[in-house]
């Protein structure tokens, strides 16, 4: 095949070396060799201790639950019936506490002052049955509305 050399620039029997053509002087020349691709490999190093299970629960939130296990276990004993009776879904005994306010953070300036989360503070607590705190916590409008749950929000 006649051609130029992109070597030297002579016609000469050249071959085609991917984008180039060489004389056949030229073709072993490196620079103009086809690169190979490198194949990009990932060296993982193995796992040699097991993975570190993570709590389902902080350290922090196991605690408040330590403290709040006998509160509502006390509270739950001393209210055995069941406070919104809601026909239709109500078994009449005491078997859940609905918190009024809900559980995260504080009910108003005295609870701060005495370090009393919503999560133990007594005030809203409200014993309930199973059937009754699912029916108040699936319809929180209609909640508000008969007074077995408030608001959550707290003004400085």
């Amino acid at each position: 095949m006649e051609a130029i050399c992109s070597h030297c620039g002579k016609i000469k029997n050249c071959v085609e070396s991917g984008k180039w053509a060489l004389c056949y002087e030229h073709e072993g020349l490196k620079q103009y060799a086809q690169k190979e691709k490198k194949l990009n490999t990932i060296k993982r190093t193995p796992i040699k201790k097991k993975p570190v299970r993570i709590n389902q629960i902080s350290k922090k939130q196991a605690k408040k639950i330590k403290e709040y296990i006998p509160i509502s276990s006390k509270y739950k004993n001393e209210n055995s019936i069941c406070n919104i009776q809601i026909e239709g879904c109500c078994t009449f005994t005491t078997t859940d506490v609905h918190h009024i306010r809900g559980k995260v953070g504080f009910a108003d300036q005295w609870a701060i002052d005495n370090n009393i989360p919503l999560l133990i503070d007594v005030r809203f607590f409200n014993a309930t049955c199973r059937g009754c705190h699912s029916y108040v916590e699936d319809n929180v409008a209609e909640a508000i509305e008969n007074g077995h749950s408030q608001h959550r929000t707290f003004n400085k």
